[in-house]
C-alpha cells in the first residue's frame, strides 16, 4: 500500500498581526530547499517525501 503524505498544520493566521500567517512560508521554504516533495494549501502542508534527484 502506498505510503501517506505527512500533514503539517501551518495555520492561516486568523490571530497573526493583519490576518498574515508566517509559519506557512517558512516551513514551504525550509522543505523546498531541502528538496522534499509538497504540495502547499491553505492552513497545511502535505509531504510526499523526498523528491528523486539524478
Amino acid at each position: 500500500t502506498p505510503l501517506k503524505p505527512l500533514k503539517i498544520i501551518t495555520g492561516k493566521g486568523n490571530h497573526s498581526p493583519n490576518g498574515v500567517a508566517k509559519l506557512p512560508d517558512a516551513i514551504n521554504k525550509f522543505l523546498t530547499e531541502d528538496n522534499w516533495n509538497i504540495t502547499k494549501n491553505k492552513g497545511y502542508v502535505l509531504v510526499y517525501g523526498l523528491k528523486n534527484t539524478p
